[in-house]
């Protein structure tokens, strides 16, 4: 079972289980009962969740790609140093 992190941070799957005490201990500044909401929500809407992350996955790896041809990165590294150098 995965539990979401969704707490106005990143939405992103977790492979293993969190507590919202767990939860809590990793991200303080939140509130338990907005740990609790989320993981009520994401129980009660599970496949509409899941469909959605992979959805925004899918999209974030064509818009990297896209970014990547359009922005090579071909000798970036040594232009970056070179100036540094100046």
């Amino acid at each position: 079972m995965a539990i979401i992190a969704m707490m106005g941070l990143r939405y992103q799957p977790l492979n293993c289980l969190f507590n919202a005490e767990e939860i809590l201990g990793r991200y303080p500044s939140l509130q338990s009962a907005d740990i609790y909401s989320v993981i009520a929500y994401y129980l009660r809407h599970r496949t509409e969740v899941d469909t959605y992350l992979k959805d925004r996955e899918a999209f974030r790896v064509e818009v990297r790609l896209e970014n990547e041809s359009r922005f090579p990165s071909t000798g970036l590294r040594e232009k970056l140093l070179a100036r540094r150098r100046h």
